[in-house]
């Protein structure tokens, strides 16, 4: 299953990342509060090296970073998103990379960062142990998870399981097809499911 979805977030997600981020999440309060928590963080430490794991497109966050004076790197599983925020925001900020085998040095950075991704990892463990090691000594890792106790994550897991087998399986393709002919929305056609 992750090799299958590890090809899934490379391709099809990656193509709706950048329409997702900026439609249905777009600069919300919530990343807000994360930049806030980063500033925090980064004013504990003189120079602040930092690395974004599972950047996408660099969208909300590595311009706001970038100007605030932080040193910035970003990367992601996805050429794709990564040309894009390479075009974006600046070709030496990012790089393509797997978040389950990380290759920077051991102690590289004071803060190391993996917002709204982290449950898109197959082997989020492995990912969270690379994490630690490329971590300064008093250095900072900032993520987020989802919550299994949250009635919205569980009511979308749901159906995302309905939606992966039998008359479900219908629904979602004619749902696509709705999507494609009023032009609003993105189409998930692979059956990955990558929230549990």
């Amino acid at each position: 299953m992750s090799e299958k979805q590890k090809k899934y977030m490379k391709s099809e997600y990656a193509q709706n990342w950048s329409l997702m981020r900026r439609t249905i999440y777009d600069y919300n309060s919530y990343d807000k509060f994360l930049l806030t928590l980063i500033y925090k963080v980064s004013t504990i430490k003189k120079k602040n090296n930092l690395l974004e794991v599972c950047c996408g497109d660099g969208y909300p966050l590595a311009n706001q970073l970038i100007e605030k004076g932080i040193n910035y790197s970003g990367f992601d599983i996805s050429k794709y998103l990564i040309d894009k925020a390479k075009k974006n925001i600046g070709k030496k900020y990012f790089k393509v990379g797997d978040a389950e085998k990380i290759k920077y040095r051991k102690n590289s950075f004071n803060i190391v960062i993996c917002f709204h991704s982290l449950w898109y990892i197959p082997n989020y463990q492995k990912a969270l142990r690379e994490m630690f090691k490329i971590i300064k000594p008093k250095g900072f890792l900032l993520f987020d998870t989802l919550n299994s106790s949250n009635n919205e994550i569980n009511k979308e897991y749901k159906k995302i399981i309905f939606e992966s087998r039998n008359i479900g399986k219908a629904y979602r393709y004619l749902k696509n097809v709705l999507k494609i002919i009023i032009r609003k929305g993105y189409t998930k056609w692979d059956d990955v499911i990558h929230q549990k």
